[in-house]
């Protein structure tokens, strides 16, 4: 078969168009190009101007004589625009599913396995024998190729499971020799595929065999050459404008071999391709759709779940040799099969994209987990502690701090007989509710609970601002907490459970104490032993919050009553007891009158005047239900009046218990 993709349509001699036409009839396989025409329709109400103008595309054969001449006339449609040419028409369907030069010619080369095509057609459907004649010669003397090819096609596209059919026999049947099979599957293929296909090309230009027609029409005149190299039996030719030189680039197209400065391919190369491509089954093949977005989806999920179960550092490794094993599984496709996997997407989006969003989620993991963390570790350490292993965790071992604070301690009466009575389990809820009392006053007022130990809490604070400012927070938690307390019932079976409180405040040493591999978070110092002392003074006096005179000291905002001079067990220095009874915007009209009737009675304790201080403690607490404190001085003034002090007397009462 020989295709010329010239246009005939100038006249010239008439003897030469004669003699062309005759040598032309008498191959009786040549293929000439007829030209496109887009012509615009004109439609009622458009203007020359109109946006939607309406196009027809109608084919200008060549030469009459020539046309009627040629076994077969086709169009070579192909695209004049600065982009790559990768792909062109088999079918032109703007112009009525019109096959073009490279189809036409390839089915007249496939006329080699016509028989053998007829009949597996007639096998699939037997109404397709009025489509293709017995006799192929019908063909050749009709000169109706393109409307076979029509037909053909037309049949396919309304019956896609003839197509299906026809290869599984042929698949199934073993007597078919390997030619005669290479050809009746690309016929299948090429009437079952899409209208335009993907070029796959072999190389830059003249890479397919290319000899000049001068030296084709003379070989015959050359001595001395050898004439098999230019044997065309059982070949296609394609005869066109391939030059050697492009000055004026006449019809060269753009495709991916070309370079800024370098060749472009000729047109009739392109209708070669694709022709060699039908042939050799080697059309680059793009993934259907629904595969398409399948690979791309799994692609994504395996990417994903790397970025996902990896570190950063290992997702990006896995990243690159996933990346170097997709190309090369895709290059080796494309070579064996000429199957065309997406590339760009995959490696250029999908990639970066999963890269990404695995960073950004092990990010927000990290930051979900660090944060449950600092929520974890401020259950048992103040925030700035917090803070500081956050960014150095070596600070656990060796953190240790010399502050100024308020401690505060507590302790729960009658826990002892409470849980001889409760189970574990009821025992442990009712602590749970218990330390949720203790602990809120605590966090409202900026302090942090340092030690627990059965029914004891300690709790600190300190404030880089002011000593006042710690020991006001303090005391205000205090005030809070013996408020709730009072309304705490542990169950309806058990009393309450009254809780002594003791404040101090001085030099405390916080930190992490411990050894080898276990250290806790706490206040060690003078101060922790002396609040915890005071707490257990509340046992003598009968009160549940004292505090010494260094934590009261000028917070007028308080009402407090002073409670003596005591020298606490363990201690070499008296200290002035406080009972804090309330803030004095909420103090009752009682609270206040007490506090001074027991001024005036502890005045005159300290002068001495026992039998008077007696009877004025006697008066309190019958008008103040058994005052503690009164009750405890009762016991004082007795024994001084029985055994009036030998010694100087410096108002110092020494405490022999806890």
């Amino acid at each position: 078969v020989i295709g010329f993709d010239v246009l005939f349509k100038e006249q010239h001699s008439a003897e030469e168009n004669r003699q062309l036409a005759h040598s032309i009839q008498a191959a009786n396989n040549v293929v000439l190009f007829e030209y496109l025409d887009k012509q615009l329709v004109p439609m009622a109400g458009q203007t020359l101007l109109s946006d939607d103008q309406s196009f027809i595309e109608i084919l200008v054969p060549p030469l009459p004589i020539l046309a009627d001449a040629a076994l077969a006339l086709a169009p070579f449609a192909l695209p004049k625009v600065p982009a790559k040419v990768s792909q062109i028409w088999l079918f032109k369907p703007s112009a009525g599913d019109v096959p073009t030069l490279p189809a036409v010619m390839f089915q007249i080369y496939a006329f080699e396995a016509y028989d053998e095509f007829r009949e597996l057609l007639i096998d699939v459907d037997s109404a397709a024998s009025d489509i293709l004649p017995e006799d192929k010669q019908v063909i050749f003397n009709s000169h109706n190729v393109e409307e076979i090819l029509v037909k053909l096609r037309t049949l396919f596209k309304n019956n896609p499971a003839i197509a299906r059919g026809m290869l599984q026999h042929l698949n199934t049947t073993a007597d078919t020799d390997t030619r005669t099979a290479t050809l009746l599957r690309a016929l299948i293929k090429l009437y079952q595929g899409r209208d335009s296909r993907y070029l796959n090309y072999y190389g830059p230009a003249r890479s397919l065999n290319t000899i000049a027609f001068s030296t084709v029409v003379n070989l015959p005149e050359q001595p001395g050459t050898d004439e098999a190299a230019f044997d065309f039996n059982g070949k296609a030719v394609f005869v066109g404008l391939s030059e050697p030189i492009q000055l004026e680039r006449v019809d060269t197209f753009y495709t991916p071999f070309s370079q800024e400065n370098g060749v472009d391919i000729s047109g009739i190369e392109i209708g070669a391709t694709a022709f060699a491509n039908m042939l050799e089954d080697m059309a680059v093949r793009p993934l259907d759709t629904p595969v398409f977005i399948l690979l791309l989806i799994g692609w994504g999920l395996l990417i994903g779940l790397a970025g996902r179960l990896l570190s950063t550092a290992l997702s990006i490794v896995s990243f690159v040799l996933f990346a170097g094993g997709y190309l090369a599984f895709s290059f080796y496709v494309f070579n064996s099969s000429a199957l065309w996997l997406p590339t760009v997407i995959p490696l250029l989006l999908q990639m970066p994209v999963a890269l990404f969003a695995a960073v950004l989620w092990r990010y927000i993991d990290t930051n979900k987990e660090r944060k449950k963390i600092r929520q974890a570790f401020g259950y048992f350490l103040p925030d700035n502690i917090v803070d500081d292993l956050a960014h150095n965790l070596s600070l656990g071992k060796s953190s240790q701090q010399l502050n100024i604070g308020t401690c505060m301690a507590t302790d729960a009466e009658k826990y002892t007989e409470l849980s001889e009575n409760m189970t574990p389990n009821a025992l442990g809820k009712l602590m749970n509710r218990y330390y949720e009392i203790l602990f809120l006053p605590v966090k409202q007022h900026k302090g942090f609970v340092s030690d627990i130990v059965g029914d004891a809490m300690m709790a600190i604070w300190t404030s880089p601002q002011s000593d006042r400012e710690h020991r006001r927070r303090a005391c205000s938690a205090a005030v809070d907490m013996t408020i709730s307390l009072q309304q705490f019932d542990p169950s309806s079976e058990h009393a309450g459970l009254p809780t002594r409180i003791g404040l101090h405040c001085g030099e405390i040493l916080l930190g992490n104490i411990g050894a080898v591999n276990h250290y806790e978070y706490r206040a060690v110092g003078d101060t922790v032993n002396t609040a915890s002392r005071i707490q257990g003074l509340n046992k003598q006096l009968g009160t549940h919050l004292l505090a010494s005179e260094d934590v009261i000291d000028e917070l007028d905002e308080f009402l407090t009553r002073k409670l003596g001079v005591f020298l606490l067990v363990g201690k070499s220095k008296p200290i002035v007891i406080y009972e804090l009874l309330n803030t004095r915007r909420n103090a009752s009209a009682k609270q206040k009158s007490l506090c001074n009737d027991f001024a005036q009675a502890y005045e005159l304790f300290q002068n001495q005047a026992w039998a008077e201080a007696n009877e004025k403690f006697s008066q309190i607490t019958q008008k103040y239900n058994n005052d503690g404190p009164s009750q405890y001085y009762i016991g004082l003034c007795k024994k001084h009046i029985d055994h009036p002090p030998t010694s100087p007397w410096n108002n110092v009462i020494i405490v022999d218990k806890k």
